[in-house]
């Protein structure tokens, strides 16, 4: 209970619900939106939820210099536009970013992070994001996870559990539940 109202109070107030809002808006508008436009949201996002969530916990976590903050910005940034590829890894990102793995290491720790949290959690998102929307299409939940880089149905169904508290299966049917009861008209007696 403490922990839901402290993310209630975190998404209605403040830098929270500013950073719900934007993200809540971006995903409705989704669809119109070209490849430039929400590569650029997206960084926007992740700055955004990054902010909320320091100031949130009260902490001065996060990069120390503007150099650190732009090394950073341009890992997420790397990790946004190749996280569908299963090779992606810390090395990968670091070669192409030409900084060492364990620079990139220290930019994600100074966020209470770590490198592969952080693409884990970026592929859960779009895992249940293309759960949440491919309800009629019905594609298969391991092609899901292949197609956003996962390369183990077994991790991906233990990883997605963890994170969201049910399986990937239940996830699916639990929006299809609410998507319908959107749908149906309310019935005035």
């Amino acid at each position: 209970p403490q922990v839901l109202d402290d993310l209630e109070a975190f998404v209605t107030s403040g830098l929270g619900k500013v950073a719900s809002d934007f993200l809540n808006s971006m995903f409705q508008q989704a669809d119109t939106l070209d490849a430039t436009t929400a590569r650029r949201l997206t960084e926007c996002a992740i700055d955004l939820v990054c902010g909320a969530l320091t100031q949130h916990a009260g902490t001065q976590n996060g990069p120390r210099t503007n150099i650190q903050a732009l090394h950073l910005h341009q890992a997420c940034a790397y990790i946004a536009e190749h996280i569908r590829d299963a090779e992606l890894d810390p090395e990968t990102i670091a070669r192409a970013l030409g900084m060492s793995v364990r620079y990139l290491h220290h930019l994600f720790n100074l966020n209470g992070t770590s490198v592969g949290r952080y693409i884990l959690q970026r592929r859960l998102a779009g895992c249940a994001r293309a759960l949440e929307q491919d309800l009629r299409v019905a594609s298969s939940i391991s092609a899901i996870a292949f197609g956003w880089g996962f390369n183990s149905a077994v991790h991906f169904s233990r990883v997605f559990r963890a994170e969201f508290g049910m399986s990937a299966r239940d996830y699916r049917e639990l929006n299809a539940q609410r998507t319908t009861a959107r749908e149906r008209p309310d019935d005035q007696s």
